[in-house]
């Protein structure tokens, strides 16, 4: 990897986790790794395979909400931006990503919770000048623990990059073959939970959960390409909602 490289990595990464994205419909499409994958392989140079490994990670993250401000998987916000790239250049597969993923999201999870304890300085900061009358100086404030969070993610991204592709890779190399088996056992396993996490929260009677098993069956046993299903799935939603409809008129009348 370039430094050139791992500049725009650093850069892209920065603005991305900018809050002007936060909120509504922007940032349930922005905040998905298969988006983040996306950015990542235009910058590589390989969009193909940075969305195949975004993909499953995609995959495990797609059941994931944050309740009271905790999520229930580990956040990898800031370690996808250099996991994937360095499974990339490596010509890893998704496992590899993951093996990454897993160990630093930890550490980003310290990281982002020390980063809130630094922000308190600046709100009681903003406190402090709103009793004296400094208006305009407390509104300057917000900006301050702003720029701390974005100048470390910078540094971390561009710093795993850089090292990353000769440090890190070397140490990957010593990574035992069970290690590495047992990771891709998780990552199928971890693709399972995201689906499970998601379709927990969209079946509300057992009897949808049917639904899920004919696609599965259209997709992986009659061999239907995803467009297929979807076109197939649409229909029946449609004929479905005029079902559900005339049935609800008619216990009206």
């Amino acid at each position: 990897m370039t430094v050139f490289q791992a500049l725009l990595l650093a850069v892209a990464s920065s603005i991305y986790g900018l809050p002007f994205w936060r909120g509504g419909f922007i940032d349930q499409f922005t905040g998905k790794p298969l988006i983040v994958a996306l950015i990542i392989g235009i910058v590589m140079g390989n969009i193909k395979q940075a969305m195949i490994i975004g993909s499953v990670l995609q995959a495990m993250y797609i059941g994931v909400i944050a309740v009271g401000g905790i999520q229930s998987m580990p956040s990898i916000t800031r370690c996808i931006w250099f996991a994937l790239p360095l499974a990339i250049i490596s010509g890893a597969d998704a496992e590899f990503a993951v093996t990454l993923c897993v160990p630093f999201s930890m550490l980003e999870t310290f990281i982002t919770q020390f980063l809130r304890t630094l922000n308190t300085y600046f709100l009681h900061s903003a406190d402090r000048k709103i009793d004296e009358g400094k208006f305009d100086k407390a509104y300057i404030t917000y900006y301050y623990g702003l720029i701390l969070s974005t100048a470390v993610n910078f540094i971390i991204i561009f710093g795993m990059n850089v090292l990353g592709s000769t440090v890190i890779l070397q140490y990957a190399e010593l990574i035992p073959a069970w290690l590495l088996g047992s990771m891709k056992i998780f990552t199928k396993m971890g693709a399972v939970l995201g689906f499970g996490m998601l379709l927990t929260g969209l079946i509300k009677k057992n009897i949808q959960f049917l639904y899920f098993v004919f696609g599965f069956v259209l997709f992986k046993v009659m061999g239907l390409d995803t467009i297929t299903v979807t076109i197939i799935a649409g229909v029946l939603a449609y004929l479905l909602f005029i079902c559900t409809g005339t049935k609800k008129e008619a216990e009206h009348v």
